[in-house]
């Protein structure tokens, strides 16, 4: 099938974001999320000892983009919450949705991200999500799983596939996307299946699928000016050792 035609499966206008020939396993191989020393959240208490971290929400938000009605205290909250109070650190979270918040010390502009002030005095975050994270695996589960397949059972079944889900590619935009495309007519993806296409590889297409949207947005901040370092990871999917 030609890019073309993939392009006009997804939507007729929207950028295609994935590349044919292997990219899933070079990018893992080149860096991709990998290269963040990832941390799950659960000890954020202890690493907040000691940080001048304000106790009142500033009000002054820095040339808010409100998208989607987002809100900047619940994200701000969340990732202080996390212990992400320093830049170059980031949060990601893996619920219904998903999305990821990066400290910054000075102000960092990219229209296709949300730029908020911290609840850290001096500090700012740079934010970008997806409208079906966690969803999209709760969407598979249930299309294509049984009793059996708990949560647990899908993670460590699709840890049994090796990456790149023997051919098999995941688009999340089940309900269109947000960050950093904004594109309410995205569509979702499910390509590559044949009659030797397992569930556990549907499971894992998923989780690189929506790993590779948050990789969309943390790219994107990059490019703009954001260092990226130290990704502590909070929500259901910080549960999941592959994912």
């Amino acid at each position: 099938i030609c890019f073309l035609c993939l392009r006009r499966l997804i939507s007729n206008h929207q950028r295609l974001h994935i590349r044919v020939d292997g990219m899933r396993r070079d990018a893992v191989a080149d860096g991709g999320l990998d290269r963040f020393e990832r941390h799950d959240a659960g000890d954020a208490r202890n690493r907040a000892e000691g940080d001048d971290v304000g106790e009142e929400r500033l009000a002054d938000l820095l040339n808010r983009e409100r998208r989607d009605g987002d809100s900047d205290d619940v994200a701000a909250c969340g990732t202080l919450g996390a212990g992400v109070m320093r830049a170059g650190q980031t949060q990601e979270q893996g619920g219904q949705a998903g999305g990821m918040s990066i400290v910054t010390d000075s102000p960092v502009r990219d229209e296709r991200l949300i730029l908020s002030r911290h609840v850290v005095p001096g500090t700012w975050l740079f934010q970008g999500g997806s409208i079906a994270g966690g969803a999209s695996l709760n969407w598979a589960r249930n299309t294509f799983g049984g009793p059996q397949d708990t949560f647990k059972r899908i993670d460590t079944d699709a840890e049994s596939v090796p990456v790149g889900s023997d051919g098999v590619w995941f688009l999340p935009y089940l309900q269109g996307e947000r960050g950093p495309i904004w594109d309410s007519d995205a569509q979702g993806l499910l390509f590559g299946l044949g009659f030797g296409t397992t569930k556990a590889a549907i499971w894992r297409a998923v989780m690189e699928g929506v790993a590779f949207s948050l990789l969309d947005n943390v790219t994107v901040a990059e490019e703009a000016g954001a260092e990226t370092g130290v990704l502590y990871s909070v929500g259901g999917a910080a549960g999941s050792r592959l994912w």
